[in-house]
């Protein structure tokens, strides 16, 4: 596909990355924090450099839907907790979240599309909330090749929440900012399972969740296939904006680009905690098995995938950095040519410390310092990566 000879590849990279960030004097916005919300009694504190969303903190409750609790097939449907929800049973019935893009909405069952789909909320941005209740969307289509802001939905709103959802089979193209659940972010994405064949394609901004993340992304996965011809392409999200968090978030697939790809995100303003991926990454400039290009802030978070640059810039971890990176490590399978870190460009006053591993080296959790195996991560033993917790319940 490109013309370009290649210049950096490695293969069946096993990378671990702790990268702790380090602000200049007065020179970024956020403070740095030792671990996100993991307790009730964290539950009122407010992550530094994250907006409120609807002036609550960022994680609201997210209340469980009783799977025992009989659901009536149409109209609404009360849970537990009183929240009052729209159902949706059938692929007709996303229509009135077009209708009402500020209301409450549940899926009912399973539901496959059989027809080309519009991406919903087309004049306005959904703030409501819609509840997956683990159930999936299959056969997905969104063919619109010249339009911008192009997934499930165009774009979710600040204050807008989608959560428990599962896709598969799906196929989304667009132009610029193209995910499969959204083109924009700017609200809460929570549980989203992108499992089983799915493909996305666009110019920039494109993504396997999101196209454009100005909000809060926590623990999803994305399998897909991610494909842009243009800048910013990342397996997760495309663009990682200031402000913004992507957290115990993870990536299987291939995904392929020019400047500006990453494994998991291709561009990064925002903070980025205990996420890993293990796709395979391809790209010219800025290419980086989980950030392509980082100005942001990435801790506990590791790759494992194939990392090709055809052009320069090309690292195992990060392809080009602006921020300092301190407690970085990775290690390989085999013998390989490529830095941790492609390129760097920081103020003398920054950090800069990436130390290599042998894999067989982690025989034990506590060689990964600061990690949080007790709530975060899954440790399965000497020599295997970890995952998530939340992958095994």
């Amino acid at each position: 596909m490109y013309g370009h000879k290649i210049c950096k590849e490695i293969k069946k990279i096993w990378v671990i990355v702790g990268l702790l960030f380090l602000s200049c004097e007065n020179s970024d916005p956020f403070t740095l924090l030792d671990n996100t919300l993991t307790s009730e009694s964290d539950s009122n504190k407010q992550l530094p450099g994250i907006k409120r969303f609807g002036g609550n903190n960022i994680l609201p409750s997210l209340p469980t839907i009783a799977p025992d609790i009989p659901i009536p097939h149409t109209g609404r449907w009360t849970a537990p907790d009183g929240t009052s929800y729209i159902i949706i049973a059938a692929d007709a019935d996303f229509e009135k979240i077009n209708e009402n893009p500020s209301d409450n909405y549940i899926l009912w069952n399973d539901i496959d599309f059989s027809d080309s789909f519009t991406p919903l909320s087309s004049d306005r941005v959904f703030s409501g909330v819609l509840e997956g209740n683990g159930k999936k969307i299959a056969g997905l289509s969104i063919l619109l090749d010249n339009n911008d802001d192009v997934g499930l939905f165009k774009k979710i709103g600040d204050g807008g929440i989608v959560r428990n959802l599962i896709f598969e089979y799906t196929d989304v193209q667009g132009k610029n900012y193209v995910g499969i659940l959204a083109g924009r972010n700017e609200g809460i994405i929570h549980h989203i399972i992108l499992q089983d064949s799915n493909n996305v394609t666009g110019i920039s901004f494109v993504g396997g969740l999101v196209g454009y993340n100005n909000g809060f992304l926590e623990k999803s996965f994305s399998n897909s296939s991610v494909n842009g011809s243009g800048n910013t392409i990342g397996g997760v999200a495309g663009w990682n904006r200031p402000s913004s968090s992507i957290d115990q978030c993870y990536y299987s697939g291939t995904v392929q680009g020019s400047d500006d790809v990453g494994g998991l995100v291709g561009w990064n303003e925002g903070r980025i905690q205990n996420c890993y991926s293990l796709g395979n990454t391809i790209g010219h400039n800025n290419t980086g098995g989980l950030i392509g290009w980082n100005a942001g802030f990435v801790t506990n978070s590791f790759a494992l995938g194939d990392v090709k640059g055809y052009k320069g810039k090309t690292g195992v971890v990060v392809g080009f950095t602006t921020s300092s990176l301190q407690g970085a490590y990775f290690t390989t399978s085999n013998t390989a040519s490529l830095p941790g870190v492609g390129r760097t460009e920081v103020d003398p006053r920054t950090v800069i410390s990436v130390t290599s591993y042998n894999k067989n080296d982690l025989s034990r959790s506590d060689k990964l310092f600061g990690w949080d195996f007790t709530s975060i991560w899954y440790w399965r033993g000497a020599g295997l990566w970890p995952n998530l917790q939340w992958q095994h319940k």
